[in-house]
């Protein structure tokens, strides 16, 4: 193809080039990834202008379904923009329209690849390609339901049932499901061809049930209004008198310049029968039978007894009483209504309720019950299970605990993964407690068959983690030696060796070494031992261990600890390790240097390499040429002038001067750019952010991403941190794409985006992609920025999107208006919100960190902080209201008598265990300049106790294989097990 000669068109365009090639690809089933490749060197050389859509276009010519599916999950990794018609073909596939399933299947693909489900595609494509067998009530009422709410669901396939069957269908949903009035054009549309086809009574009778479920009357004005004067125009005369007699018996409500202008237009016809229903319709006093859903002020046993009456289940009222019932802890009467509605014949929605209703029997310690029900579930979320777990490890029944997490989960719910992590968190901190480390691995080997998304090196290093924390350190030891004989691994032992040696616990420090060396032999053990005590400080003892007859260095095992180091700029600990070896026949310390350099010229710290490179002096270090090279880049890109000596050596070197041939120069730095990028992938980019060059660490970035290398989440922070002060939200997303799920929520990259989006001005659009999807839970302090930036907002959206959201069971939107009401004075409007709400659920939602920065802005601080660790103090967890101290500590940084009072009150009080206090009250004791405090975007997105640091384990059993020799270190392969 790239041989054939593309001779323009007419207009000047070049010709396309390679669809019968995507043809006979499509039909002789290729593989996705020869598709894959095709298709970007066609995009990519020019020779077709929009392959993609075209060999869609083949797949769905030829039936396969299949091949479409990676083709359109291709299309979005290549930041190719999805359109809502390409999915509409899919459904018509033979394959695929034979089962309900299928259909869902593909909107949970539109709803994956954040395509929006239009209620076009419900319509025209979704209902009518349904199998005549499908239970589609049953397909209502399950939580499978992807991207939208149920209402639209239901207003989508009430437009079906009016189009396409008979409005006596319509109208029997429409009396089992309440249904907001959105998509007016849509029904307006649906209903008038109902009432061409002459069903006319029932039609009405269905807008009179529209209308009485509509929460504001003059809702109901406006759309019936609408409905009529689309009417005129459309009915037979015949008809149209039919249908204002209906109305008029229906006692149906019209706006009156509407009925005005109908009156006029037809008092000039020989039509007198209209006219006299219009006068009819203007002299009567209409009603609305409106029903606020917002209000519940009825008891369980009052609506049980008025279903049981009418016969009919009011599914809305009974929904937001079971909600109330769950909020206010009346587990008795959730308990009730819901065994009830699981009674009712017609009526599905208590499936919808189910979690809730494990949550009810944990919380009445009826675990057999919350087991069975969860066993029963075809969709098991993780968190559920962690939380059953949990309550079956307290009462140390550990086998029930190890079946329930063996269970077939889903590994994302409803809401997002902070969820997730919480309950992991919560799992393993009573897991430590209630379970020996025995028990422990064993629950740890039923968590690895694929639920979680972490692996199990992460969990045992988690586990390891919480032990040293809880100071427990014969616990940690004898996890560690399980850990290594039941999956022979053994995590975090440098870090676990490390603070034995702190603690000097030499028996315990003795019995890990012995299993170091039982399962990695006594050349790694030493290793691990020597780097433990470089960590602590111990430098002589550590150069005695290497110095000691027949001792052998462990260059893989030296290279992965130097890597880490520099990924996370602890040269300090490089330092060490290079005064450590000094004198150890076997080491080639240029190399050690050389990474000491390059996480030096990674912080830009100048200072600390000229005291380096005096140091050398004094010592007579034979330096590299690689390592004078640093040298002088660390001078020349902070603007500094390089020792004398040191251009001295260069010459000596045989490197040009810096006033010789720039080429030459060009090339030798470009040599050692390379020689770093080799060594640490990462530094690069740590070098490009810090030079300001913005778009070249972002394509470079993205070019590593591509590669499947991991990344330091320190590296992406700064990264993330760089562009959210440019205001780049479109490179974030990028960004995002190219990180694993884990790592976004991990860098609250998705609080990053909006922020920078609603910074920009995009208020309106991002507050449109929370809407499409109102069951996903985001940030409730995003929600109170919104509004800041634009208030006009708060009636016409914000409300809305909130109101709506809360229907869904998810109160984030309301706190984020609690939030803004309380910061900005409005106190009445949250007060009402407060006790609408309960305190549980705001303090569950709200972000301190958004709360204190406005009210410090406004000089009102002291008051909200007061009341803000009043509520958390109530309801949250320490590491919680250790998290809020910290961020306030950060926040009155300048004030140190303040900062003093805090610190107090957090160890008085058992405060002090979050990573967000630790961080920076470590950051506020240390004196090195070059480390800076959390960013404010950082703060406010951060979760309480979750964001690890990607500084944690040099022997998470790792094989790095390196090319460690006396010239150059060279990374040749990384391999994590």
């Amino acid at each position: 193809l790239r041989t054939i000669r593309k001779n323009p068109l007419p207009d000047g365009t070049l010709r396309n080039l390679g669809e019968k090639m995507l043809r006979y690809m499509v039909q002789n089933d290729a593989l996705l990834t020869s598709f894959s490749f095709v298709l970007k060197s066609l995009k990519a050389d020019h020779m077709h202008s929009n392959p993609y859509e075209v060999a869609l276009k083949f797949c769905y010519l030829y039936q396969h379904p299949d091949i479409a599916e990676g083709l359109l999950r291709e299309m979005k990794v290549s930041g190719i923009p999805l359109r809502t018609q390409y999915f509409w073909p899919m459904m018509c596939a033979e394959s695929v329209r034979t089962s309900a399933e299928s259909l869902l299947r593909v909107l949970g693909i539109m709803d994956e690849l954040q395509v929006p489900i239009t209620l076009n595609t419900l319509m025209d494509w979704f209902y009518p390609n349904m199998p005549p067998d499908a239970d589609v009530e049953k397909l209502l009422n399950s939580e499978r339901l992807p991207g939208m709410t149920p209402n639209l669901y239901y207003i989508g396939y009430m437009c079906y049932l009016l189009r396409e069957v008979n409005a006596k269908e319509a109208l029997e949903l429409a009396k089992k499901h309440r249904m907001r009035m959105l998509a007016e054009n849509r029904i307006i549309t649906s209903l008038s061809v109902a009432f061409t086809r002459g069903e006319v009574s029932t039609c009405i009778e269905l807008l009179r049930t529209l209308n009485d479920w509509c929460a504001d009357g003059s809702v109901a004005v406006a759309f019936n209004s609408k409905l009529l004067q689309r009417l005129s125009r459309l009915a037979q005369p015949d008809k149209f008198e039919e249908i204002l007699h209906c109305a008029a018996s229906q006692n149906l409500a019209f706006d009156l310049p509407t009925l005005q202008s109908l009156q006029e237009q037809f008092s000039n016809t020989e039509n007198e029968k209209f006219v006299q229903y219009l006068n009819i319709l203007m002299k009567q006093e209409p009603t609305v039978n409106v029903k606020n859903a917002t209000e519940v002020n009825i008891g369980v046993d009052e609506f049980i007894d008025e279903c049981n009456k009418t016969e009919a289940v009011d599914k809305f009222l009974a929904d937001m009483l079971l909600r109330k019932a769950f909020t206010d802890k009346k587990y008795d009467d959730f308990k009730n209504l819901y065994f009830f509605l699981k009674d009712s014949n017609d009526w599905y929605g208590a499936v919808s309720h189910d979690q809730q209703m494990i949550q009810v029997y944990l919380a009445t310690g009826e675990l057999d019950q919350a087991m069975q029900l969860f066993k029963s579930k075809e969709m098991k979320f993780v968190h559920t299970a962690l939380a059953i777990a949990e309550a079956l490890v307290k009462q140390k029944r550990v086998d029930d605990a190890l079946d329930i997490l063996k269970q077939d989960c889903n590994r994302t719910d409803q809401y997002d993964n902070g969820r997730f992590v919480t309950a992991l968190n919560s799992f393993f901190d009573s897991a430590i407690i209630y379970v020996s480390p025995d028990e422990l691995c064993t629950l740890l080997n039923g968590m690895s068959i694929g639920n979680f998304p972490l692996n199990i090196n992460s969990l045992m290093t988690k586990c390891i983690k919480k032990y040293i924390d809880r100071n427990e350190l014969d616990k940690a030891v004898e996890f560690f030696e399980r850990a290594a004989l039941f999956f022979r691994r053994i995590p975090y032992a440098t870090e676990m060796t490390n603070e034995l040696v702190k603690q000097e616990q030499s028996a315990l420090l003795q019995k890990a070494f012995d299993i170091v060396v039982r399962i990695r032999g006594e050349l790694h053990a030493v290793m691990t031992l020597a780097l433990a005590l470089v960590s602590s400080g111990r430098l002589d003892q550590a150069n005695q261990l290497l110095k000691r007859r027949g001792v052998r260095l462990d260059h893989n095992h030296l290279i992965s600890f130097c890597r880490i180091r520099v990924d996370n700029n602890k040269f300090r600990d490089l330092e060490a390790l290079f005064t450590a070896t000094n004198g150890v026949v076997d080491c080639n310390r240029n190399n050690l240097l050389s990474f000491l350099l390059i996480s030096y010229r990674n912080c830009r710290n100048w200072r600390r390499a000229l005291y380096f490179w005096n140091l050398l002096k004094e010592e007579n270090f034979q330096l590299s040429k690689r390592n004078l090279l640093l040298f002088r880049k660390i001078f020349s890109d902070n603007a500094q002038v390089p020792p004398d000596d040191l251009i001295e050596l260069l010459e000596n070197s045989g490197i040009n001067s810096m006033d010789s041939d720039m080429d030459a120069l060009e090339q030798t730095e470009d040599d050692l750019l390379k020689s770093i990028y080799n060594v640490v992938p990462t530094s690069e980019i740590v070098a490009l952010l810090n030079e300001k060059r913005i778009e070249e660490a972002v394509n470079l970035f993205q070019e590593i991403a591509q590669t499947r290398q991991s990344f330091p989440l320190k590296v992406s922070r700064q990264m993330i941190v760089a562009l959210r002060r440019m205001k780049d939200w479109e490179s974030l997303s990028k960004i995002r794409r190219s990180l694993p799920a884990a790592d976004v929520r991990m860098l609250n990259l998705q609080y990053y985006i909006g922020e920078a989006m609603i910074n920009c001005g995009e208020c309106e659009r991002f507050l449109e992609s929370l809407e499409i999807r109102p069951r996903l839970r985001s940030y409730s302090s995003l929600v109170a920025l919104i509004l800041e930036h634009n208030p006009k907002l708060e009636e016409r959206e914000v409300n809305i999107y909130a109101e709506n959201a809360y229907r869904l069971n998810n109160p984030v939107p309301l706190v984020g208006l609690w939030m803004y009401y309380t910061v900005n004075g409005r106190d009445e409007q949250a007060r009402a919100l407060l006790e609408r709400l309960g305190e549980k659920v705001i303090a569950s939602c709200l972000k301190y960190q958004y709360l204190f920065q406005k009210a410090k802005s406004r000089n009102q601080l002291s008051q909200v902080v007061d009341s803000t660790l009043t509520l958390m103090k109530k309801h949250c967890t320490t590491e919680s209201i250790s998290a809020a101290i910290g961020s306030l500590i950060y926040i009155e940084r300048e004030n140190l008598q303040r900062v003093e009072e805090l610190m107090a009150m957090a160890e008085e009080n058992g405060w002090t265990n979050s990573r967000l206090y630790k961080r920076i009250v470590n950051r506020l004791k240390s004196t090195m300049m070059n480390e800076d405090l959390p960013d404010d975007a950082e703060l406010m997105s951060s979760e309480d106790d979750d964001d690890d640091d990607d500084d944690d384990d040099d022997d998470d059993d790792d094989n790095i294989k390196e090319n460690f020799d006396q010239n150059k270190a060279t990374t040749t392969t990384a391999e994590t097990h």
